[in-house]
């Protein structure tokens, strides 16, 4: 998963769980519905200028916004480290081995 997707993911699940559609979201932040479903979607790399208006749209400042999103993206991130050390830890690199 990309980074665009990963900014995506959290923005539809933050979206969803404010109960607006994208129409309703574009309509607040006065972006296209086409274009928050683009950004959803991983499509599109979000400018400075469209979180700008997408925090305007759900009624918060940009850090408040930014900061929601970075609650939602952790665990994603956390999930592809955990898949990462997986896939790149041989056995001698294993806690048993260490001691």
């Amino acid at each position: 998963m990309n980074h665009n997707q990963i900014f995506g993911k959290a923005l539809r699940q933050l979206r969803r769980e404010m109960r607006l559609t994208q129409e309703e979201l574009g309509f607040e932040s006065e972006i296209s519905r086409t274009h928050i479903s683009l950004l959803e979607l991983g499509q599109r790399s979000p400018t400075f200028d469209s979180l700008l208006k997408i925090s305007t749209g759900l009624k918060m400042e940009l850090s408040d916004f930014l900061i929601l999103l970075a609650e939602k993206i952790r665990p994603q991130k956390m999930e592809q480290r955990v898949k990462l050390k997986n896939e790149y830890t041989t056995p001698d690199m294993t806690q048993e081995h260490i001691e």
